[in-house]
């Protein structure tokens, strides 16, 4: 879509089409001073104030921010277009999708990747969200197409395929879990889950995983954290 709008406006004659670079706003402080922060001001600069939101009546648009937070459930309306936001915490506490209603279309960003599992900060929440999105109503009438951030384009039974599968390897990873614990009545130090579950290799980039999968379950009240000289976990029998 945003290919299409470049090349339908007077940049796309002369110049070729580049994706665009997004960043969360404000940076923060350590990026001020980088280029990425330098070519993103001039590109506000750029954006008319008030482009943004709707001004008050006693006020001109030259008065307005050219930035606002964007809320569950808003809708952002242009010329022909209507995008709706979704807000699916999980990933970040901030990520959201956009549904084009028009074309039975979702940007989901990086909730749905399109390669491989996407990483998370919260999974209860992340979980919830996939949940909301398979439940969204799919098929002639509804919702179409998932556009996942890093990925092919997933349409029909694919788009609710992908994020069944989703949410499954999560359960699948949390029941390994708690297998583990079952195995041994003893304290578990998150490496001693690390070396049960997962080969040698690939145990750096799953520590962060097995840990929040470790604090889920302990908002459950599935499992306890054990204080001491090393941190540890203790299943709790239901």
């Amino acid at each position: 879509m945003l290919k299409d709008l470049w090349n339908d406006g007077p940049l796309g004659t002369t110049s070729p089409y580049r994706p665009p670079t997004l960043h969360k706003y404000p940076l923060p402080p350590e990026h001020t001073n980088d280029e990425h922060f330098h070519h993103l001001r001039s590109m506000m600069d750029q954006i008319p104030r008030g482009a943004f939101v709707e001004p008050a009546l006693d006020t001109t648009p030259s008065d307005e921010s050219r930035f606002h937070p964007l809320s569950d459930g808003q809708v952002l309306t242009g010329e022909g277009v209507a995008l709706r936001i979704i807000h699916t915490p999980g990933h970040t506490a901030d990520s959201i999708c956009i549904h084009l209603p028009e074309d039975g279309a979702l940007f989901t960003a990086d909730s749905v990747l399109g390669h491989g599992t996407a990483v998370f900060e919260d999974l209860s929440e992340y979980l919830s969200s996939l949940h909301s999105l398979f439940d969204m109503n799919y098929g002639e009438t509804g919702l179409k197409a998932l556009y996942p951030g890093h990925g092919p384009v997933l349409e029909g039974d694919a788009a609710r395929g992908t994020l069944q599968m989703y949410i499954n390897h999560r359960k699948e990873r949390e029941q390994q879990l708690v297998e583990v614990l079952q195995s041994k009545e003893m304290d578990w130090r998150v490496d001693d889950i690390l070396a049960a579950v997962y080969p040698e290799h690939v145990r750096m980039m799953a520590r962060r995983g097995v840990i929040l999968h470790l604090e889920k379950l302990e908002r459950e009240k599935r499992v306890s954290r054990i204080q001491g000289e090393q941190e540890s976990w203790r299943r709790l029998d239901r």
